[in-house]
This record gives structure tokens, C-alpha cells and sequence, in this order.
């Protein structure tokens, strides 16, 4: 995830399909390409089912201001990458934009996912609160999506 959140173009790389992977981990460092890099990788692994999203958090108060705009949002296609997307776990999660902008994205184009589990990192009860109201207010297009919180 390193490497590919580092090209600027990812689209000019080639990824060999990995049709038979069910279940991915990836341990993110969340930067400004983050999202294009999660979806390309997602694009190569079209039976994926189950998603662990690591985000790191060992970050200085300088990178936390730098990340604000990191996952942003792409207007390539992606359609059809997550059909077979059903539960996606965050792990350390603080609820900064470009996280949101992540659930937003999971939310909107996993179409039969049935769980997500958001396990927070060190926020206050008033931050989970708010991070709830604006992740709950997102559309979804599973119907059936369950979204958990929990605390680390």
C-alpha cells in the first residue's frame, strides 16, 4: 500500500488478478492518494469478501494536519470492484475526513455488504458521538449493511 499510495498514476500499473482471494488485510498509513491506491489494489481482488483496514497511528500533530485531505475522492471508475464485498473491519480509527471519505466510498459501492465494524482509537465520547451521526447519515446501497462501533 506504500508503494501504490506513492504513484501518481496507479492506472499505469499492472496487478496480477487475484481471483481467488476471499479476505484482505492491508495496514495503511493513510496519505493524500490513499483511496486511489485502496481501489486499485481492490480492483485486482474481484471476489474479496472480507476487508481488515489497519490505519496506523503513529502520526506528529504536523501529519495529522497533512492528512485532512488524504483519501480524496477519485472520479474513475469503479464500478462492480466490491460485488462480493460483505464485511470490513477498521481498526485504529480516529474519524479525520479521509477516513469518512473511505466509509462513504465502501458504503456506496459495496452493494451486498452486511457488516461493518468501526473500532475507534482514542476519542472522546462527544467525538464518537458526532463521527456516528455523520458515518449513520451516509447512504448505503446494501440494505442490509450493519454498522457497529467500538471503542480500542
Amino acid at each position: 500500500m506504500e508503494y501504490l499510495s506513492r504513484v501518481e498514476d496507479v492506472s499505469a500499473l499492472r496487478l496480477t488478478s487475484c481471483v481467488n482471494l476471499k479476505h484482505l488485510e492491508l495496514d495503511v498509513c493513510p496519505n493524500r492518494h490513499q483511496l486511489r491506491a485502496t481501489t486499485f489494489l481492490l480492483s485486482s481482488c474481484p471476489n474479496v469478501e472480507t476487508l481488515l483496514i489497519y490505519i496506523r497511528v503513529k502520526f506528529t500533530l504536523f501529519d495529522k494536519r497533512k492528512m485532512e485531505c488524504c483519501w480524496e475522492s477519485q472520479e474513475s471508475s469503479t464500478e462492480g470492484i466490491l460485488k462480493n464485498l460483505k464485511t470490513v473491519k477498521f481498526v485504529f480509527f480516529e474519524g479525520n475526513e479521509g477516513e469518512l471519505d473511505l466509509v462513504r466510498y465502501l458504503l456506496t459501492n459495496a452493494n451486498i455488504l452486511e457488516t461493518m465494524d468501526i473500532n475507534y482509537f482514542k476519542q472522546t465520547q462527544e467525538m464518537i458521538v458526532s463521527m456516528k451521526e455523520k458515518i449513520m447519515a451516509f447512504i448505503k446501497v446494501s440494505p442490509h449493511a450493519v454498522i457497529s462501533f467500538s471503542t480500542y
